[in-house]
Protein backbone atom coordinates (compact mmCIF):
# COMPACT_ATOMS: atom_id res chain seq x y z
CA UNK A 1 0.00 0.00 0.00
CA UNK A 2 1.20 3.32 -1.15
CA UNK A 3 -0.24 6.27 1.02
CA UNK A 4 1.24 10.43 -0.13
CA UNK A 5 0.08 13.24 1.26
CA UNK A 6 -0.72 16.73 -0.77
CA UNK A 7 1.71 17.33 -3.67
CA UNK A 8 2.83 17.33 -6.73
CA UNK A 9 4.13 14.55 -9.40
CA UNK A 10 6.22 15.47 -12.38
CA UNK A 11 7.46 12.89 -15.28
CA UNK A 12 9.74 14.29 -17.65
CA UNK A 13 11.21 11.85 -20.30
CA UNK A 14 13.54 12.51 -23.64
CA UNK A 15 13.85 9.57 -26.28
CA UNK A 16 17.28 8.79 -26.63
CA UNK A 17 18.85 8.08 -29.82
CA UNK A 18 18.30 4.67 -30.92
CA UNK A 19 15.53 3.76 -28.42
CA UNK A 20 12.53 1.85 -29.11
CA UNK A 21 9.56 3.12 -26.57
CA UNK A 22 9.97 6.49 -24.76
CA UNK A 23 7.36 6.21 -21.44
CA UNK A 24 6.52 8.77 -19.12
CA UNK A 25 4.46 7.62 -16.50
CA UNK A 26 3.02 9.22 -12.91
CA UNK A 27 1.34 6.44 -10.89
CA UNK A 28 1.34 2.92 -11.44
CA UNK A 29 -0.37 -0.02 -9.70
CA UNK A 30 -0.87 -3.58 -10.59
CA UNK A 31 -1.50 -6.92 -8.69
CA UNK A 32 -3.32 -6.82 -5.71
CA UNK A 33 -2.24 -2.41 -5.12
CA UNK A 34 -3.72 -0.31 -3.13
CA UNK A 35 -3.02 3.73 -3.51
CA UNK A 36 -3.87 6.64 -1.68
CA UNK A 37 -2.88 10.00 -2.66
CA UNK A 38 -3.92 13.20 -1.24
CA UNK A 39 -4.63 16.79 -3.16
CA UNK A 40 -2.24 17.31 -5.75
CA UNK A 41 -1.11 17.58 -9.34
CA UNK A 42 0.35 15.12 -12.04
CA UNK A 43 2.33 16.74 -15.11
CA UNK A 44 3.97 14.32 -17.51
CA UNK A 45 6.01 15.65 -20.41
CA UNK A 46 6.90 12.73 -22.71
CA UNK A 47 8.92 13.70 -26.18
CA UNK A 48 10.98 11.69 -28.98
CA UNK A 49 13.05 13.91 -31.34
CA UNK A 50 15.42 10.86 -31.94
CA UNK A 51 13.34 8.48 -34.15
CA UNK A 52 11.48 6.16 -31.08
CA UNK A 53 9.21 4.08 -32.19
CA UNK A 54 6.36 5.05 -29.69
CA UNK A 55 5.43 7.73 -27.15
CA UNK A 56 3.48 6.77 -24.61
CA UNK A 57 2.40 9.17 -21.41
CA UNK A 58 -0.14 8.01 -18.82
CA UNK A 59 -1.00 9.61 -15.08
CA UNK A 60 -2.20 7.03 -13.54
CA UNK A 61 -2.20 3.28 -14.79
CA UNK A 62 -3.99 0.06 -12.80
CA UNK A 63 -3.54 -3.17 -14.01
CA UNK A 64 -5.27 -6.24 -13.03
CA UNK A 65 -6.54 -5.67 -9.41
CA UNK A 66 -6.35 -3.46 -6.38
CA UNK A 67 -7.68 0.15 -5.64
CA UNK A 68 -6.36 3.91 -6.44
CA UNK A 69 -7.94 6.71 -4.64
CA UNK A 70 -7.03 10.31 -6.19
CA UNK A 71 -8.43 13.79 -3.64
CA UNK A 72 -8.77 16.71 -5.96
CA UNK A 73 -5.72 18.03 -8.08
CA UNK A 74 -4.87 18.06 -11.94
CA UNK A 75 -3.56 15.57 -14.28
CA UNK A 76 -1.73 17.09 -17.47
CA UNK A 77 0.22 15.39 -19.97
CA UNK A 78 1.42 16.04 -23.56
CA UNK A 79 3.42 13.74 -25.50
CA UNK A 80 5.29 14.61 -28.86
CA UNK A 81 6.91 11.79 -30.87
CA UNK A 82 6.39 9.77 -34.46
CA UNK A 83 3.28 7.53 -32.80
CA UNK A 84 1.94 8.77 -29.46
CA UNK A 85 -0.10 6.73 -26.96
CA UNK A 86 -1.43 9.36 -24.50
CA UNK A 87 -3.62 8.30 -21.16
CA UNK A 88 -4.48 10.24 -18.54
CA UNK A 89 -6.12 7.54 -16.37
CA UNK A 90 -5.92 3.44 -17.70
CA UNK A 91 -7.63 0.97 -15.94
CA UNK A 92 -6.96 -2.58 -17.62
CA UNK A 93 -8.25 -5.64 -16.24
CA UNK A 94 -8.30 -9.27 -17.17
CA UNK A 95 -10.08 -12.68 -15.87
CA UNK A 96 -11.95 -12.31 -12.63
CA UNK A 97 -10.04 -9.28 -11.10
CA UNK A 98 -11.75 -5.92 -10.26
CA UNK A 99 -9.71 -2.98 -10.31
CA UNK A 100 -11.08 0.68 -9.24
CA UNK A 101 -10.14 4.19 -10.00
CA UNK A 102 -11.88 6.99 -6.89
CA UNK A 103 -10.74 10.51 -8.59
CA UNK A 104 -12.38 13.82 -6.89
CA UNK A 105 -12.81 16.75 -8.35
CA UNK A 106 -9.95 16.89 -11.34
CA UNK A 107 -9.26 19.57 -13.71
CA UNK A 108 -7.60 16.97 -16.74
CA UNK A 109 -5.83 17.93 -19.68
CA UNK A 110 -4.29 15.33 -22.31
CA UNK A 111 -2.58 16.03 -25.50
CA UNK A 112 -0.21 15.06 -28.34
CA UNK A 113 1.52 15.48 -31.41
CA UNK A 114 2.44 12.58 -33.68
CA UNK A 115 4.34 12.66 -36.93
CA UNK A 116 2.32 9.97 -38.57
CA UNK A 117 -1.51 10.38 -38.37
CA UNK A 118 -3.63 6.80 -37.78
CA UNK A 119 -1.41 5.32 -35.40
CA UNK A 120 -2.03 7.79 -32.67
CA UNK A 121 -4.20 7.67 -29.73
CA UNK A 122 -5.28 10.67 -26.70
CA UNK A 123 -7.76 9.73 -24.20
CA UNK A 124 -9.19 10.75 -20.72
CA UNK A 125 -10.10 8.46 -18.72
CA UNK A 126 -9.65 4.84 -19.77
CA UNK A 127 -11.39 1.67 -18.64
CA UNK A 128 -11.00 -1.92 -19.97
CA UNK A 129 -12.06 -5.68 -18.91
CA UNK A 130 -14.71 -6.67 -16.52
CA UNK A 131 -13.69 -5.02 -13.72
CA UNK A 132 -14.73 -2.05 -11.66
CA UNK A 133 -13.80 0.87 -13.85
CA UNK A 134 -13.31 4.58 -13.17
CA UNK A 135 -15.26 6.84 -10.99
CA UNK A 136 -14.73 11.15 -10.99
CA UNK A 137 -16.36 13.09 -8.64
CA UNK A 138 -16.74 15.89 -11.13
CA UNK A 139 -14.17 18.64 -12.94
CA UNK A 140 -13.27 19.25 -16.82
CA UNK A 141 -11.70 16.73 -19.18
CA UNK A 142 -9.86 18.86 -22.52
CA UNK A 143 -8.31 16.55 -24.76
CA UNK A 144 -6.77 17.58 -27.74
CA UNK A 145 -4.74 15.56 -30.47
CA UNK A 146 -2.84 16.73 -33.60
CA UNK A 147 -2.32 13.97 -36.17
CA UNK A 148 -3.73 11.39 -33.52
CA UNK A 149 -7.39 10.16 -32.79
CA UNK A 150 -8.93 11.71 -29.08
CA UNK A 151 -11.37 10.21 -26.63
CA UNK A 152 -12.64 12.27 -23.67
CA UNK A 153 -14.33 8.94 -21.68
CA UNK A 154 -13.96 5.07 -22.92
CA UNK A 155 -15.30 2.26 -21.73
CA UNK A 156 -14.83 -1.19 -23.00
CA UNK A 157 -16.55 -3.87 -21.38
CA UNK A 158 -16.20 -1.57 -18.02
CA UNK A 159 -17.81 0.99 -15.85
CA UNK A 160 -16.61 4.84 -15.94
CA UNK A 161 -19.00 7.28 -13.82
CA UNK A 162 -18.14 11.37 -13.58
CA UNK A 163 -19.48 13.98 -12.39
CA UNK A 164 -20.79 12.25 -9.33
CA UNK A 165 -21.54 15.20 -7.39
CA UNK A 166 -19.74 18.14 -9.06
CA UNK A 167 -20.80 19.77 -12.75
CA UNK A 168 -18.60 17.84 -15.49
CA UNK A 169 -17.39 19.20 -18.43
CA UNK A 170 -16.05 17.32 -21.51
CA UNK A 171 -14.29 18.90 -24.35
CA UNK A 172 -12.28 16.72 -27.05
CA UNK A 173 -10.46 18.16 -29.64
CA UNK A 174 -8.99 15.95 -33.17
CA UNK A 175 -10.10 14.32 -36.49
CA UNK A 176 -12.38 11.76 -35.57
CA UNK A 177 -12.66 13.37 -31.96
CA UNK A 178 -15.08 11.38 -29.18
CA UNK A 179 -16.43 12.31 -26.66
CA UNK A 180 -17.80 9.84 -25.04
CA UNK A 181 -18.13 6.12 -26.25
CA UNK A 182 -19.47 2.64 -24.38
CA UNK A 183 -18.69 -0.69 -25.57
CA UNK A 184 -19.50 -3.77 -24.86
CA UNK A 185 -22.02 -5.59 -22.88
CA UNK A 186 -20.46 -4.25 -19.46
CA UNK A 187 -19.61 -1.12 -21.32
CA UNK A 188 -21.49 1.28 -18.82
CA UNK A 189 -20.53 5.14 -18.86
CA UNK A 190 -22.81 7.07 -16.25
CA UNK A 191 -22.38 11.24 -16.65
CA UNK A 192 -23.61 13.93 -14.21
CA UNK A 193 -26.09 13.86 -11.13
CA UNK A 194 -29.93 14.61 -10.71
CA UNK A 195 -28.74 18.26 -9.94
CA UNK A 196 -25.80 18.70 -11.44
CA UNK A 197 -24.31 19.61 -15.23
CA UNK A 198 -22.88 18.35 -18.00
CA UNK A 199 -21.55 19.42 -20.95
CA UNK A 200 -19.77 17.73 -23.59
CA UNK A 201 -18.16 19.30 -26.55
CA UNK A 202 -16.56 17.11 -29.67
CA UNK A 203 -15.28 19.20 -32.78
CA UNK A 204 -13.07 18.30 -35.55
CA UNK A 205 -13.38 16.41 -38.78
CA UNK A 206 -15.80 13.47 -38.32
CA UNK A 207 -16.46 14.45 -34.42
CA UNK A 208 -18.93 12.17 -32.54
CA UNK A 209 -20.54 13.19 -29.24
CA UNK A 210 -21.69 9.96 -27.95
CA UNK A 211 -20.61 6.33 -29.34
CA UNK A 212 -22.54 3.79 -28.45
CA UNK A 213 -21.30 -0.29 -30.13
CA UNK A 214 -22.15 -3.79 -29.14
CA UNK A 215 -24.61 -3.30 -26.38
CA UNK A 216 -22.83 -0.53 -24.45
CA UNK A 217 -24.75 2.08 -22.63
CA UNK A 218 -24.58 5.98 -21.80
CA UNK A 219 -26.96 7.17 -18.61
CA UNK A 220 -26.90 10.94 -18.82
CA UNK A 221 -28.20 12.95 -15.33
CA UNK A 222 -29.00 16.64 -14.16
CA UNK A 223 -28.79 18.99 -17.39
CA UNK A 224 -26.68 18.07 -20.27
CA UNK A 225 -25.55 20.27 -23.23
CA UNK A 226 -23.94 18.34 -26.06
CA UNK A 227 -22.25 20.16 -29.06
Amino acid sequence: KVVKGDGDIFVTVNAGSGSTNTDGLGVFGEGKSDITLGKGNIVIRASNETGAERVNAVGIQLFDSGKLTKSDGTIDINAIGDIVDVKAVQVGVTQEDTASVELGVMNVTASGTARTPGYSYVKGLDATGNGIGITMEGGTLNITAENAEATGISAISSGISAGTTVDLSISVASDNAVAVEAQGEQGNVVLGNERGNVTIKATGEGATGIRLADEGTVTLKGNTIID
